[in-house]
């Protein structure tokens, strides 16, 4: 999806990212993985360029939600992981990232 501004991250400009059912999110275009198993960061099958705030075996398909938007006025682009189930299991997860507006809130 387009971001509404162009986001830092390690020096590199993004206006895409993509959000991964599995608690993760990648700067940039599809990574082309859905990766599942939250191994070590570097392994092969980890996108290149991701956050990942609760990197784990997730499974929206059995409930939950999973919603994002930018939020004017807090100045944020927020991706919202609500009740997201673990994948074979009960247990249900609730996170988010905030990716904010450089132009609202400047860095270094």
């Amino acid at each position: 999806m387009v971001l509404p501004f162009t986001f830092t991250f390690y020096g590199q400009p993004f206006d895409t990212l993509w959000v991964c059912s599995n608690g993760w999110i990648a700067l940039g275009s599809d990574p082309g993985t859905n990766e599942f198993s939250n191994d070590s960061i570097g392994d092969p099958t980890s996108p290149d360029i991701f956050v990942a705030p609760y990197w784990d075996d997730l499974d929206p398909s059995s409930g939950g939600q999973i919603l994002y938007g930018y939020d004017s006025t807090a100045g944020g682009f927020v991706v919202s992981y609500l009740g997201v189930p673990h994948y074979g299991s009960s247990q249900n997860e609730t996170f988010q990232a905030i990716f904010l507006d450089p132009a609202l809130h400047p860095t270094t």
